[in-house]
């Protein structure tokens, strides 16, 4: 791969947009601005450099101006005085230690917000889709975390407009009217019920403790909610935090294996049409999180430039999806999930190819588990270097032994969700037997690695202007080796 994709700049210059309109006042009228520019733009149609200029601009201008808009509209007045509101459940109870948490969605108007309700038998024993009748007051959204984590910020990514806090006397479950909710809403409700019965399931798998139980919800059906702290220090203390939320890896392992079942000459773009339905079904089971819904756009992406011959369709449909997610939510820009993802899958699409004929194709042709493992490695390694900055920047934390859990983890997980397939559609108790032991070993495996010496490297700290001289050297590095090759062809 040589050069920049035109899709990729334009990503670029959309996320300047979005991060001048984050810093600026959000009442800001930004839009009779880009008007201006692009009929500029328009009337320069000789001036090639200052026509270029001009879209440039008009395409920050439309990052600045779209931000401004979701801005305001998670803008709601706040009151001190308590309230009656009627909201809905839309998610698994999470647990604390003095309440439980729970997303809510207000009946009246749509409006997300987190609820916290006194710990009781009641509040352990919500379900997604249950209608709650609550006196509370609702307070606007507040940073409770140290460090370079904006909780705010990721509370209005995720479409949080503020909290609440029901003590057990001012709280209680009621049959609620859900006409005033979207058809979309509607419709994730019914799949937050669906998965939340599937998640039942694996209470009666026999020989699964509750962190077996928590690390096969998350891997499946993307339900964190019973994960303990501690479980998730050992997952990220040995670089596999990655497989405890639905991302990119989970949907494209499913998209692989829907790929190769539906593979056929003559109804190919059948097959992919039936691949994508499947995956974005998928996606609604698990909640359309931002990362699955990220994902999903991603591969719905590739299986549509699949059809092109070009050799960077693959960086293309990744920097299109990026700006689809942009334009129809400018904040997922700074959600880490987001910034995670599309820096590991264009760091792949970069580095790898670059660094895949060190080995000779002949070698690896002749031995395919050298193959595969080869792959693996480059993979790792390529997803490492650009996620290692983001990662180090807001958890302060680097994982060793990645490269080692990485071969574990992603096999594991290849055969976890065959499993969990296979135990929705048999119930036999053989496989519920096979499920449980793999994810007790992975648990068991990943908890000894964790336990090795300088297993993760913590206390880092880098400014963000050390994170961004990193990816311009990054940059610069490869800019070198292309202009190397072009030099050497010529």
């Amino acid at each position: 791969m040589q050069g920049v994709p035109p899709l990729l700049k334009v990503a670029t210059w959309l996320s300047a947009g979005i991060c001048i309109g984050m810093q600026m006042p959000a009442d800001i009228v930004w839009w009779p601005w880009m008007l201006a520019t692009l009929a500029i733009a328009l009337l320069l149609g000789r001036c090639e450099r200052l026509q270029s200029g001009c879209l440039v601009a008009c395409v920050v201008l439309m990052g600045a101006c779209i931000t401004a808009w979701q801005r305001q509209s998670l803008r709601f007045p706040f009151t001190d005085k308590m309230e009656r509101i009627e909201a809905v459940v839309t998610s698994e109870p999470v647990v604390r230690a003095k309440s439980v948490g729970v997303d809510l969605q207000l009946t009246r108007n749509g409006r997300r917000i987190k609820g916290y309700l006194a710990k009781d038998e009641r509040s352990l024993t919500l379900q997604p889709g249950e209608g709650l009748l609550l006196y509370t007051r609702i307070t606007p959204n507040r940073q409770w975390r140290q460090g370079t984590f904006d909780y705010v910020r990721y509370l209005e990514t995720h479409g949080f407009t503020g909290s609440c806090y029901a003590s057990a006397h001012k709280w209680c479950r009621t049959s609620v009217s859900l006409t005033a909710l979207s058809r979309a809403d509607r419709l994730r409700l019914w799949a937050l019920s669906l998965r939340h019965r599937l998640l039942s399931r694996y209470d009666t798998m026999e020989g699964l403790d509750e962190q077996g139980r928590s690390v096969l919800a998350a891997m499946t059906l993307g339900d964190k909610s019973a994960l303990s702290g501690s479980l998730r220090d050992v997952y990220a203390h040995t670089g596999a935090s990655h497989v405890l939320a639905l991302s990119g890896l989970h949907l494209g392992i499913l998209c692989s294996l829907l790929t190769l079942l539906t593979r056929t000459g003559r109804l190919r773009f059948l097959a992919r049409l039936f691949t994508a339905l499947l995956l974005w079904s998928y996606a609604l089971l698990t909640g359309l999180s931002p990362s699955v819904v990220r994902s999903a756009t991603m591969l719905t992406m590739f299986l549509a430039f699949s059809f092109s011959n070009r050799r960077q369709t693959s960086a293309g449909s990744l920097a299109l999806a990026a700006i689809l997610l942009m334009l129809a939510q400018p904040l997922v820009l700074f959600d880490i999930g987001f910034q995670l993802s599309f820096a590991a899958v264009l760091s792949i699409l970069i580095l790898v190819p670059e660094a895949r004929n060190i080995i000779p194709v002949e070698v690896l042709e002749r031995h395919r588990l050298l193959k595969w493992l080869w792959s693996l490695l480059l993979m790792s390694l390529a997803a490492q270097i650009g996620t290692a900055p983001i990662v180090a920047y807001y958890f302060g934390t680097f994982p060793l032994y990645f490269l080692i859990t990485n071969i574990i983890v992603i096999p594991a997980v290849y055969l976890i969700l065959w499993g969990a397939l296979l135990l929705f559609l048999t119930s036999w108790s053989l496989v519920s037997q096979i499920l449980s032991g793999m994810v007790a070993g992975v648990n068991h495996i990943l908890g000894t690695m964790a336990q090795w010496p300088h297993a993760c490297i913590t206390g880092l700290s880098p400014t963000l202007t050390q994170v961004v001289l990193y990816y311009a050297f990054l940059y610069t590095c490869l800019l070198i080796v292309w202009r190397l090759r072009g030099v050497r062809r010529s």
